[in-house]
Formats: C-alpha cells, structure tokens, sequence
C-alpha cells in the first residue's frame, strides 16, 4: 500500500482526473449494495455481476472526465505547465464537473416525471445516476489536488507523515462520495405495480 501511495503521490498535480476519479468510484462501491442484496444466494453469479456492473459504472465515471478533461486542456492551449495554468485548469474542471452533476440531476428529473416507464426509463436512471456520481468523483478529486498537490512536490514523500495524510485524504474522498453517491441518486416514483407488505 505505502508503494502506490508513494506512486499517487508522484503524479503530477491535476492530471490523471479521469482514472483517479474511477478508481475512486472503483473503491468506493457506492453501488455495491444494491447487486449483493439481491443475489447472495448466489456467489458466483454475484462476482459476475458486480464485476460487470463495476466496469459499466467505472466506464461512466471515466468517458465524461475524459472529455472534460479534454476540453480544459483544450482552452489552456495544452497541458498546463506552469502552477497558474494547473489552478486555472483545475477550476475549469470543476465547472465541467457542476454542469456534468447539473445536467445529470435535470435528466433525472425528467425521466422521474416522465409518463413512460418500463426498461429504457429504468437504464436511463441508472446512466444518469452514475454520470452524476462519476462527476462528484472528478469534483472530489480535482478537489484533492489543491491538498495533495504541496505533498507530491515534498522531497521526502515515504515520511510516514506524507503517507498518513494521503491515505487519510483518500479515506475521506471515499466518504464523502458515498455521501454524494445517495444524494446524486434521485428517489423514483413507486410504480402502480409494485406491492407494498
């Protein structure tokens, strides 16, 4: 564990958003509740299934980031070199990552007052839900950076100080998207065919 958080904390600042911000929700499991409940009887099925959902959520979780980091990229010139263009490059990717959760919430919503149902509606949900919850992620990560960035340019980065921080920062960042995950994800209205005991 001290190697990768040693390797985490040789990146460079800012970069990498998008596989950090999918490995976070990777670990972080926000979703893992829903699969285990329903298939504990059967263990094998549930590995299958849950790896399978993991790579859908991790793959809606990265596909965004990339492009928003792609579009900072883009109006800095390039990547950012210097500490003004990292700042500059990290509140642009934060503002990608509000109007990502903005626009995932409004289609939530829409889909909730939809007066269609059925399967279709029900992915629809789901892809929105964790769009929203992979742009929390990059949010929380980009956030992060501002704490971490001081710690990767330190000199003795295996200081059991420098690894303490870390490991707790990457604590924290799971929290709080778990927290982000259950408000991201929009109550449904209860179908006329559910039955309630």
């Amino acid at each position: 564990m001290k190697d990768r958080i040693n390797e985490l904390l040789a990146k460079e600042p800012g970069l990498g958003i998008a596989r950090r911000s999918s490995l976070l929700v990777a670990t972080s499991g926000p979703y893992q509740s829903r699969v285990q409940g329903k298939l504990d009887k059967f263990p094998v099925v549930r590995m299958a299934f849950t790896g399978a959902i993991s790579s859908f959520y991790i793959a809606m979780t990265a596909v965004p980031q990339l492009a928003i980091e792609e579009a900072a990229d883009l109006s800095l010139g390039g990547k950012p070199i210097t500490p003004e263009q990292v700042a500059a490059r990290r509140r642009i990717l934060l503002a990608g990552n509000a109007a990502t959760i903005a626009a995932a919430v409004v289609a939530q919503r829409a889909i909730n007052h939809s007066p269609r149902s059925g399967p279709l509606m029900e992915v629809g949900r789901v892809v929105t839900s964790q769009v929203a919850i992979g742009a929390a992620a990059g949010a929380i990560v980009t956030g992060s950076d501002a704490i971490l960035g001081p710690l990767a340019r330190r000199k003795d980065k295996q200081s059991p100080a420098t690894i303490a921080v870390a490991a707790g920062i990457m604590a924290v960042n799971s929290r709080l998207l778990k927290k982000s995950a259950r408000a991201l994800t929009l109550p449904t209205k209860p179908s006329p065919y559910s039955y309630v005991g």
